[in-house]
């Protein structure tokens, strides 16, 4: 198990085989279709992946489609958002690391 400070925990058991968290931290997930911001997890991983965990139970909620399309647009040093061809994800950080989630998404994009 991979702690992130007293808030939550990142389960091997959310990753692949031989899979291991590269980056993550907190992030609001801005509101979907039901107008409700969430407590997130998000942890960018080896294979690479882009998985979203509820911090509170630590339920593994959903994951960001990985392909050579998606971008990553930084808003403000804590707002950024996750863009794919289907979707736009609205995050912002609990901390300005927005460049740094830019760069390590870019890296695995290179990789």
């Amino acid at each position: 198990m991979i702690r992130l400070g007293a808030r939550g925990a990142c389960r091997k058991s959310h990753m692949q085989e031989s899979e291991n968290p590269v980056f993550m931290s907190e992030v609001t997930k801005a509101p979907g279709t039901l107008g409700m911001s969430k407590q997130r997890l998000l942890v960018l991983t080896s294979k690479p992946r882009l998985i979203y965990i509820n911090p509170a139970d630590n339920v593994l909620k959903g994951e960001i489609p990985w392909s050579s399309d998606l971008v990553v647009e930084v808003k403000s040093p804590a707002k950024f958002d996750i863009k794919t061809p289907s979707r736009v994800y609205v995050l912002e950080a609990n901390k300005p690391i927005s460049r740094e989630w830019e760069s390590q998404i870019k890296k695995k994009l290179l990789a």
